[in-house]
């Protein structure tokens, strides 16, 4: 199917569609193949990392695919069969890493990342005994998306160290059989015998008199006749002795296996073998255990293959449920996280309007005691100042499918007092059964605020009027009072622009000269658009006549002189070298609108200086 087909199918948009196929195949949970231009999409072979943790009861190693453990199971220590093995150790986990992550692991690992499951059997031989594991290596998918391995690991030393232990026995009873003797049999080419001791003779149950002459190699199974007759004509002079395992039936109608040693007895003239003499053990019960264990081992085999086809089957199941109930159990959570967080009163009604579930805020104002039943309209009224009928006059049934959007009224606390609400009431139908959700609004602090807005208004409509006249009245007042200030302004400035001196006015408190007259402007080519900077860069070039910088006695003057307090001085002024004037200085501190000043006036006496030289020196002549 295409992905728009998906969409129609599902009513998901085919672009958020999209988004989340990449979502599930970052995680992991599908595979996505291209063939030409079009993709298929199919169910990931892997499970979560978390559902293996949760699955399986043997130790278990999770491994990315950079072949690092990431996590081990909590059960790891019982492969060591030591308590003292600490997993969080720094130790134990290089010695996982030992263990478990070898060159031939990592063959399978690779596989498992690649996506398919493998069985392997690690033998550990450097301990004081040795171990063997079976290693079942299956592909996961890691927390973060990212492909990896998970590794559960059963111990099978026990059975690997059975399967030794008798393949010892073996060894030794074979050993036993060459070594001791129990029947002593001789017999001839024709495999007609001609000497037994007692024991055989018991064991056969035949008396030795009918033994005598009786064929040794019984001729019933005829494929156990064939293989002892083939065996025999291998006796030569070079190999004189051959082992040999025999099927006989005995007198009592059963079977039994014998294991014989057969030397041939030689002519010296022909070197052919004119007669046998066999030394033999009764290995019945070693043959029965030997097929017992072997019908076991298939059996076991076949059991192991049907409940691992089970324990899958129950497995896939169990992840399905597992899933499932995760996925209702979060939602029911969220949802009743949600219902109890709410600010409103939530209330799920039945048909007739008894209350079957309320949350944490409605639960407060209305406690319910075990078993009891509350109807809604029994604590819900109507408003009757808004003169429409009470809709609870109407079945829940009614109100919803007149489409009643909000109904006001109040609600009866537990304490007989009364709470304003706005009521809001829909319906779902949860298997078959008609459930109404009915959500109450506490619109206490609305109602007070609707009364105050209206009394605010009133009270606003009143004071809009009397500032409207107070402002028409200031309004006038500062007309006035700017048509007087300007002609002071205006008449100042003249008075300031025309006077003989040169003023410049400094504020104190922020240390800067705010204004000066067109005379000053003009003797010190002052920028009055740039004024502290023109008179800093002006005035910094200009002595007095004991070369003291006049910006430096400015700011003398004006550290020590006191409010209202005028200086005189008079000093000569050095523009350039040989460019000087005769000034007086006069200096006052006054204070206008909690704001200090000082006014700074410099008159040009030069001239008058120039005139008293000349009158002395003509009163001297």
């Amino acid at each position: 199917m295409s992905i728009v087909e998906i969409a129609e199918l599902t009513g998901v948009h085919r672009n958020v569609l999209a988004k989340y196929i990449k979502v599930l195949e970052g995680q992991g949970k599908i595979e996505v193949s291209r063939i030409g231009t079009k993709k298929y999409i199919q169910l990931s072979q892997r499970i979560p990392a978390s559902f293996l943790k949760i699955l399986t009861t043997h130790p278990y190693l999770i491994i990315d695919k950079y072949f690092s453990i990431l996590e081990a199971g909590n059960n790891i220590p019982e492969l060591y069969h030591s308590e003292n093995f600490i997993i969080d150790n720094v130790t134990s986990q290089k010695e996982l890493d030992r263990l478990f992550i070898t060159d031939e692991t990592k063959k399978y690992l690779n596989i498992a990342i690649k996506g398919k499951k493998s069985t392997y059997k690690l033998e550990i031989i450097n301990k004081p005994f040795p171990y063997c594991y079976q290693l079942t290596i299956i592909p996961i998918v890691l927390d973060n998306g990212r492909p990896g391995s998970g590794v559960i690991i059963e111990d099978i030393s026990e059975s690997e160290q059975n399967l030794n232990i008798l393949k010892q026995i073996r060894s030794a009873y074979q050993e036993l059989l060459d070594s001791q003797i129990q029947y002593v049999v001789r017999f001839d080419i024709d495999n007609t015998i001609t000497t037994s001791n007692s024991t055989f003779t018991q064991h056969t149950g035949i008396q030795e008199q009918a033994l005598i002459g009786s064929q040794f190699i019984p001729s019933f199974p005829k494929d156990s006749f064939d293989y002892a007759i083939t065996q025999l004509s291998s006796i030569t002079k070079e190999k004189p002795t051959i082992s040999l395992d025999v099927k006989r039936l005995i007198a009592n109608g059963d079977y039994s296996w014998e294991r014989w040693k057969v030397q041939g007895v030689f002519d010296d003239k022909s070197n052919s073998p004119y007669e046998y003499s066999a030394v033999g053990l009764d290995i019945t019960e070693l043959k029965r255990s030997e097929l017992e264990y072997q019908h076991l081992q298939e059996h076991f085999e076949s059991l192991i293959k049907e409940r691992t086809t089970e324990l899958r089957e129950l497995n896939s199941e169990l992840l399905h449920e597992i899933y499932r109930r995760e996925t209702v159990e979060r939602e029911l959570t969220v949802t009743k996280f949600v219902m109890d967080s709410a600010k409103d009163y939530i209330f799920l009604l039945n048909s007739d309007g008894d209350i079957e579930y309320m949350n944490t805020k409605a639960q407060e104002i209305l406690p319910l005691s075990e078993n009891e039943v509350i109807n809604i309209r029994s604590i819900i009224s109507n408003d009757s100042s808004s003169g429409i009928q009470n809709p609870f006059s109407f079945s829940l049934h009614e109100i919803v499918n007149l489409g009643i959007p909000t109904i006001k009224g109040s609600i009866k606390r537990s304490d007989k007092e009364k709470i304003p609400i706005e009521i809001t009431i829909n319906k779902i139908v949860d298997r078959g059964k008609d459930v109404f959700c009915c959500i109450a609004r506490d619109i206490t602090d609305r109602k007070k605020i609707e009364t105050d807005l209206y009394l605010y208004r009133k009270h606003l409509e009143q004071i809009i009027d009397e500032r409207t006249k107070r402002l028409q009245k200031e309004i006038e007042d500062k007309k006035r009072v700017e048509k007087t200030l300007k002609n002071c302004n205006d008449h100042f400035k003249l008075f300031i622009d025309d006077s003989i001196e040169m003023v410049l006015l400094y504020q104190i408190d922020s240390a800067k000269y705010l204004d000066s007259n067109l005379r000053a402007n003009a003797f010190f080519t002052l920028n009055k658009n740039s004024l502290e900077k023109t008179i800093s860069e002006k005035l910094s070039r200009i002595n007095l006549d004991n070369s003291e910088k006049i910006l430096d006695f400015f700011s003398s003057i004006i550290s020590d002189i006191k409010p209202y307090e005028e200086r005189i001085f008079n000093r000569m002024i050095f523009l350039e070298p040989d460019n000087a004037i005769d000034a007086v200085i006069r200096i006052k501190r006054i204070i206008s609108n909690n704001n200090h000043y000082v006014r700074i006036g410099i008159t040009d006496i030069s001239s008058i200086t120039a005139y008293k030289t000349d009158f002395h020196d003509q009163k001297k002549e």
